[in-house]
């Protein structure tokens, strides 16, 4: 052994038997350690509206929330853990976790501190990049449904108003993707959840939804009078990522609800959040619908060819009608494509049938007005003929709402079952629950 070999050598050795007495403790704290939980629960309220029974299709929770971010995502994980039987999805690799979560860190730091609230009820460090902590999913859905804004001056009490259905399969998603279905298996938005957030920081918000309990998808209105709503796009380009983990980066599409509720105190503002996004699509294509109490309003959608960002404006104070079809490709019904007009479930159809509606009404809107508006276009179909689908699954309303943005609030009826059915139908009647009124409280 030369002389710079040896010397290297006992060089070597002398570091080995210095890491050998160095205290144990100072070497455990090289580890990534699971964040301590939380020390009180975000939940102040849990009530079941709808408990589980045979003549009722779905379940829905209402949950009143207040607390940091951190104690609402550990809240609502501990939630989906034991009721939900939630598991955390992988990422691909952990590269695209360490992508994640520097993306939530800059864009959506509300989220970021759910998702460590999220990691401490999984027991995993607030580093991990294996598993996706920014959303917690159960079930599936999607957001085929129509809608109808209406300025504060339209409206019998003076407020900007917004109804809307929310439609879909009544199946299993193992049902819809043609896996093996398990006893335990919930059918689609058989679990419905409304949250009001009182967030220590940001905005308070009313979401509602299914599919991802820290981010429910497809309704909400924040404290400034803020609206969004997700719908099917039938034109966007094709979802190919999962909710959440795989190779997913930046924010889900289903995500954005979340961000625009909490950040956001108008249509301008919402606008310019998402300019700022990379989102990507998952389940089923989707655009926004975007409303506030001045009487603007908007879709956004993401053209299929380029990836570009499009805004499509309502004109201000005017009513807006939104269903499954792109606007910004289909603005007027002049522009719509010939369709089958039997086919009553068909987007083109809805949005004709909505826009004949609001100009046969005669004077204000009121909210039972609003009500009747969307029960002629209900989703009530047995097969992929009826639905003009290409998926042959019963469908339904599942639920019906008009939203207050003035006095932010929500009332719903939730459909409960199948009814009679009249001569000559092909389906029966819908039955939906007595409506429910929920109110975002000051905190």
């Amino acid at each position: 052994m030369n002389e710079v070999t040896r010397r290297d050598f006992v060089k070597a050795t002398a570091a080995i038997g210095m890491l050998a007495m160095w205290p144990k403790a100072a070497l455990a704290a090289e580890k990534p350690k699971a964040p301590k939980a939380p020390g009180k629960s975000a939940i102040v309220k849990d009530q079941m509206l709808i408990s589980k029974s045979p003549d009722k299709y779905p379940q829905v929770r209402y949950l009143v929330l207040k607390g940091t971010d951190r104690e609402i995502g550990y809240s609502l994980a501990e939630l989906a853990k034991r009721e939900l039987d939630t598991k955390l999805p992988k990422y691909a690799a952990p590269v695209y976790g360490q992508a994640r979560r520097l993306y939530l860190q800059h864009n959506f730091p509300a989220l970021w501190e759910r998702s460590r609230g999220v990691a401490a009820a999984f027991g995993l460090s607030e580093d991990d990049n294996h598993y996706d902590t920014s959303a917690l999913v159960f079930g599936m859905g999607s957001l085929a449904c129509s809608a109808v804004y209406f300025p504060a001056h339209t409206t019998t009490n003076g407020h900007a108003l917004v109804c809307r259905n929310n439609d879909f399969y009544i199946v299993s998603a193992a049902q819809l993707f043609g896996k093996p279905e398990r006893p335990q298996d919930l059918k689609l938005y058989e679990y419905l959840v409304i949250n009001a957030l009182h967030p220590a920081k940001g905005n308070a918000a009313l979401q509602l939804g299914s599919f991802d309990l820290l981010n429910l998808p497809t309704d909400g209105v924040n404290q400034h009078g803020l609206y969004a709503a997700g719908f099917t796009d039938q034109q966007a380009a094709q979802a190919s990522f999962p909710i959440a983990g795989g190779s997913d980066s930046g924010l889900c599409v289903t995500q954005l609800l979340s961000l625009l509720m909490n950040k956001c105190r108008s249509v301008q503002e919402a606008k310019l959040a998402i300019l700022q996004q990379h989102l990507y699509f998952t389940v089923e294509p989707a655009h926004y619908l975007l409303a506030d109490t001045s009487g603007d309003v908007a879709a956004f959608e993401i053209d299929a060819k380029s990836g570009k960002y499009i805004f499509v404006d309502g004109v201000k104070g005017k009513p807006f009608i939104i269903t499954n079809h792109a606007l910004h490709l289909y603005p007027t019904p002049a522009s719509f494509p010939q369709v089958n007009p039997k086919i009553a479930y068909n987007t083109f159809n809805r949005y004709r049938k909505l826009e004949q509606a609001l100009g046969a009404h005669q004077g204000k809107w009121s909210v039972e007005d609003c009500f009747q508006i969307m029960a002629q276009v209900y989703g009530n179909a047995m097969d992929k003929e009826e639905a003009g689908t290409f998926l042959p699954y019963p469908l339904r309303t599942l639920y019906t709402l008009v939203m207050d943005l003035t006095d932010p609030q929500v009332t719903i009826k939730f459909y409960l079952r199948d009814g009679t059915k009249e001569k000559d139908a092909k389906t029966a009647n819908l039955v939906f629950s007595d409506p429910f009124n929920i109110k975002l409280k000051s905190s």
